[in-house]
């Protein structure tokens, strides 16, 4: 009976020291060089572009989508948002603007972002939100407003107010030339 329980004893110790050899890394090539990391598969956004198809072609949402990273990561699942046809409830995660480059900032840490940021994240330049030079990533016209923090639907006056303000912001100034997307 004890010499039996030796044997379990030593297997399960073999079995933990092999357990801690597996590789850390990818295994190395014929020749010893590292092998590159395999490129994510894209990001099944397809549900979300079913009513948003403005974002399709929209720069940020394609390199996103590109390295794997989908809607759900910043917006949530939003299963609910996506099952109702009448357009009344928010979705799971919603960025208001005054969040939106700390929003970025989870995934993008300003220590990695390149010099010409600096003016940008020191608040000196005219621009104030990451979309507004990464593409601009919203919806342009909105049928629905909704609360960020509380999820409810607010009134039609203040929609307005927000496609109004949206519209003089894409409205192009004629004195500087124009930059391609980012």
């Amino acid at each position: 009976m004890m010499k039996r329980f030796v044997q379990w004893l030593a297997l399960g110790a073999a079995w933990a020291l092999l357990a801690g050899e597996a590789p850390k890394a990818p295994a190395p090539g014929p020749r010893g060089e590292k092998r590159p990391a395999p490129k994510p598969r894209p990001a099944n956004n397809r549900r979300c572009l079913g009513c948003h198809s403005e974002f399709e072609k929209d720069v940020l949402s394609v390199r996103h989508g590109e390295a794997g990273i989908g809607c759900v990561k910043c917006h949530g699942r939003s299963q609910e948002h996506a099952a109702d046809d009448s357009n009344r409830t928010a979705p799971d995660i919603i960025i208001w603007r005054d969040a939106l480059n700390d929003h970025c900032l989870e995934c993008h840490p300003k220590e990695k972002l390149t010099d010409d940021h600096g003016p940008f994240l020191a608040g000196k330049t005219p621009k104030k939100y990451c979309t507004q030079c990464h593409t601009g990533h919203r919806l342009e016209f909105r049928t629905r407003l909704w609360d960020p923090v509380h999820r409810v639907l607010l009134p039609k006056e203040m929609r307005d107010q927000a496609n109004a303000e949206r519209q003089a912001e894409q409205t192009p100034d004629p004195a500087k030339p124009a930059k391609p997307g980012n």
